[in-house]
């Protein structure tokens, strides 16, 4: 996902407490679905904070939100966080909240189609539309990659963006003919995984971090080591016991093969 952003005006950069306990307040974006997990677990709230999550569909949409103090910390496409950085965009890396796998049922997000599809390999995909959640972020390079790889052709696959909620659904109905999403949400869909494209295209990699302003982390150094520590805990505990924590997406849409909950979770 796209990163590249103006910088919007300052907002609130001081960490504001909860006068009934003490807890620091903070507004954090996060993902849909099992991205919500980790600050489910106990590690946020034990290290002092009271979190709001508020969800952001894409890097462009989280990046000018970080900026302007309406989130404190927020999680972003790696590869996104990446370019607005080297562009000048006063963004820090605090912590990873996922990494790819090396081997391919390690990897948490595929390329998937329906099942009845005919779709099998790279080649396939060739002239097909293929749903991503921002074009030159994350998912779609890996994607690319993966597809040359194996293959396929890239240059020949109509890669379209769409929200991360209606990539799973939009094959379904037929609108796309595959889509890079979470593995297990896709295969709870009814959806086939074809390729592994994270860990075919760039194994070991981190994926998905979480970021702060350079603003905030400079007056607020202490807040962001907290918060790194916490979220690094969150992601052990999770890898631990996937179910211990998850709450309502993760029961209401069970994935078929539940795998160890990983430190890569798919934010494309």
């Amino acid at each position: 996902m796209a990163a590249a952003v103006a910088v919007a005006g300052c907002g609130a950069d001081s960490p504001e407490k909860d006068e009934r306990g003490g807890a620091t307040r903070l507004t954090v974006g996060v993902g849909a679905g099992a991205f919500v997990a980790p600050l489910e677990t106990t590690r946020f709230s034990d290290a002092g904070f009271d979190v709001k999550q508020q969800n952001v569909t894409s890097g462009s949409v989280a990046v000018p939100l970080v900026l302007n103090g309406q989130l404190q910390f927020s999680q972003a496409d790696t590869v996104g966080a990446l370019t607005a950085i080297a562009k000048g965009v006063p963004l820090v890396f605090v912590a990873a909240v996922t990494s790819t796998g090396a081997k391919a049922d390690q990897d948490s997000t595929a390329i998937l189609v329906k099942r009845d599809s005919g779709l099998k390999a790279a080649a396939d995909l060739n002239g097909k539309k293929v749903g991503v959640n921002g074009i030159g972020g994350a998912a779609q390079i890996a994607a690319a990659a993966a597809i040359d790889k194996l293959g396929g052709d890239s240059t020949k696959v109509d890669f379209v963006e769409l929200p991360p909620n209606s990539l799973t659904g939009a094959v379904a109905d037929g609108t796309l003919a595959a889509a890079v999403t979470n593995r297990s949400e896709g295969q709870a869909e009814g959806l086939d995984p074809i390729i592994a494209p994270t860990a075919e295209a760039m194994p070991s990699a981190p994926l998905i971090v979480w970021v702060t302003s350079r603003q905030y982390a400079e007056k607020n150094p202490d807040i962001v080591k907290k918060f790194a520590a916490a979220a690094e805990k969150a992601n052990d505990e999770l890898s631990r016991d996937p179910n211990a924590y998850a709450g309502s997406w993760w029961r209401s849409r069970p994935p078929r093969s539940a795998r160890s909950w990983p430190r890569r979770w798919p934010f494309p």
